[in-house]
C-alpha cells in the first residue's frame, strides 16, 4: 500500500525554528580575560568607535558626546548621553587600572555589520533599561542627588535617617500625585511633622527632624503636581524655620552643616528659594564667610565636571546671594564674572548691582553689568537695566567689557 504524503497539497515541509539568537542590549560580559577582567559589550562598542573615528582616542570620543550634550537646540536625551559619559569614565578608569589597550578591547575584524552597530549604540540609540550598565545608573547626577539629599547625615550628632522613615511611605511612591492627592499628602506630612516635633526633647532631635523633613518635601516634589503651590510654600516655610534652629549645640560641625545645606540648595530646581534667596544666608556668621564660598564654588566645580552645566551655575547664582546677603562688594565683580563665564543669571547679576547701588557704589554696579557682557536677549535685558538703574549705556563704553580671567 503506498505511503501516504507527509505534507498534503504539495505544501513544503515546514523548518523547526532553531535555538533564538539571544539579544545583546550590551551590559552582557563579552570576553573575560585570563587575569580576570570582565568586558561587556558596551566597552568594546565604546573602544570599537574610538579605534575607528578618534585614532583610539577616548578623550576625543568623549569630547563628541560632550558636544552633543552641550549643542543648543540640540534635541538630545540628556540623561542618555549623560549615562554613555558615565560608563566612558568607568571604563577609563578600568582600563588605566589593568594596563589594557584600547584596540585590544575594540577587537576590530572588519565586520562591517560590528561596526555599524557600535557606532548606532555609542552615539545615536536611546538607552533602555535592560541596557543600563552599573556605571550608566550611577551617573554623577544620581550619585549628587543622593549625597545632597541625606549623604551628610551621618555626620549629624542624631541623623535623621530615623525620622525620615516616619515620612517615607508617603514621598517614595510610584505613581504621579495629583493636585488633589499632594494637599491630601502635604497636610498628613505637616501633621506627622507637628506630632514628631512635639515629642523631641533635644536640640540635635530638632535638628535632625527638620533636616529629614526637607528630603522627604524633595522626594514628594519630584512625584507631585503642586500647581496650586502648596508643597512649594510648606517646603520653604519648614527650610526657614530649620535656618532658625540652633544647630550649633545640637546640629554637625560647621563644615557638615554648611555643606549638607549647600549640596541640598544647589540640588533643588522647584523655586524652594522664590523670593527668600537671601534669607537663607542671614545666619551665616563672619567666621564662615570662606567656608560657604568654598563649598560653592567646589559644588559648582564638581557639578561642572559632570557636565551638569545648568546646576554647576545654580551654584554660582547661590553664590551671588549669599554675598548680596552680607553686604560683600568686594565679592561682586568676581562672582559676577563667573556667572558670566557659565552662563550666567540676570535676576543675580542685577540683585548684585542694585546692591551696589544701594551701597552708593555706582562705579562697581556698572562694572557688575559689564561682567554679563554678551549677545542675545539677556543681555539686552541687562542693558536696559543698567541704563535704567546707572544711567549709563553700556554700548557706548566697550572698554567695560568683560575680558574673561586666565586659569
Amino acid at each position: 500500500m503506498p505511503e501516504l504524503p507527509a505534507h498534503p497539497l504539495g505544501q513544503p515541509a515546514q523548518r523547526q525554528p532553531g535555538p533564538r539568537t539571544p539579544r545583546i542590549f550590551g551590559p552582557e560580559p563579552w570576553r573575560t580575560d585570563r587575569d580576570g577582567p570582565v568586558w561587556s559589550y558596551w566597552d568594546r562598542w565604546f573602544c570599537l568607535v574610538a579605534v575607528l573615528d578618534h585614532h583610539g582616542n577616548l578623550d576625543d570620543l568623549e569630547a563628541v558626546l560632550v558636544d552633543k550634550l552641550r549643542a543648543p537646540g540640540f534635541v538630545v536625551n540628556d540623561a542618555d548621553l549623560e549615562a554613555k559619559l558615565s560608563h566612558l569614565a568607568d571604563l577609563r578608569a578600568r582600563l588605566a587600572a589593568t594596563g589594557t589597550d584600547i584596540a585590544d578591547v575594540a577587537a576590530d575584524d572588519n565586520d562591517k555589520g560590528v561596526r555599524a552597530r557600535a557606532r548606532k549604540k555609542v552615539l545615536d540609540q536611546e538607552l533602555g533599561d535592560r541596557a543600563l550598565t552599573p556605571p550608566m545608573r550611577a551617573t554623577p547626577r544620581a550619585l549628587l542627588r543622593e549625597r545632597a539629599l541625606r549623604g551628610w547625615w551621618p555626620r549629624f550628632p542624631v541623623s535623621p535617617a530615623g525620622f525620615y522613615e516616619k515620612f517615607r511611605r508617603n514621598v517614595e511612591v510610584m505613581d504621579f500625585v495629583s493636585e488633589r492627592r499632594t494637599l491630601r499628602v502635604v497636610r498628613t506630612l505637616s501633621e506627622r511633622f507637628e506630632r514628631l516635633s512635639d515629642r523631641t526633647t533635644t536640640a540635635g532631635e530638632q535638628v535632625a527632624l527638620h533636616r529629614a523633613y526637607q528630603t522627604a518635601l524633595y522626594e514628594l516634589t519630584e512625584r507631585a503636581d503642586d500647581s496650586c503651590g502648596t508643597l512649594g510654600e510648606e517646603r520653604t516655610d519648614a527650610l526657614l524655620t530649620y535656618l532658625d534652629l540652633d544647630w550649633r549645640t545640637g546640629g554637625p560641625d560647621p563644615h557638615s552643616y554648611w555643606r549638607d545645606l549647600c549640596d541640598f540648595l544647589v540640588l533643588d530646581d522647584y523655586a524652594l528659594l522664590y523670593k527668600v534667596e537671601t534669607d537663607v544666608f542671614a545666619h551665616v556668621g563672619e567666621d564662615d564667610v570662606n567656608l560657604v564660598e568654598a563649598i560653592l564654588l567646589g559644588l559648582a566645580e564638581e557639578y561642572r565636571a559632570g557636565y551638569l552645566d545648568y546646576t554647576s551655575n545654580q551654584a554660582l547664582q547661590l553664590l551671588a546671594w549669599f554675598h548680596v546677603a552680607g553686604g560683600r562688594l568686594d565679592r561682586y565683580l568676581p562672582t559676577a564674572r563667573l556667572l558670566a563665564a557659565g552662563g550666567w543669571n540676570w535676576v543675580a547679576i542685577t540683585a548684585m548691582a542694585e546692591s551696589a547701588l544701594k551701597s552708593g557704589d555706582r562705579s562697581l554696579a556698572v562694572d557688575v553689568f559689564a561682567a554679563g557682557d554678551r549677545t542675545g536677549p539677556d543681555w539686552d535685558h541687562l542693558r536696559r537695566r543698567c541704563h535704567e538703574l546707572t544711567g549709563v549705556d553700556l554700548s557706548d563704553l566697550p572698554h567695560l567689557r568683560a575680558v574673561p580671567e586666565s586659569g
